[in-house]
């Protein structure tokens, strides 16, 4: 797994994640957003809806 700068300020990208990292964070997120993170409820909508989308 990569952390890129991006031009934009505080702005990054995750670069080659593997399938169980990007797994690990979405899980992650879910269970902080059912602790009441909107944030991170969000965050792992996104991801699972792009995980929807990948074909492996």
């Amino acid at each position: 797994m990569k952390i890129v700068k991006q031009k934009q300020e505080n702005m990054f990208a995750l670069a080659g994640l593997s399938f169980t990292e990007l797994k690990v964070i979405k899980d992650a997120c879910e269970l902080f957003g059912k602790q009441g993170s909107t944030q991170a409820e969000a965050i792992a909508k996104v991801i699972n809806d792009e995980m929807n989308n990948v074909t492996i």
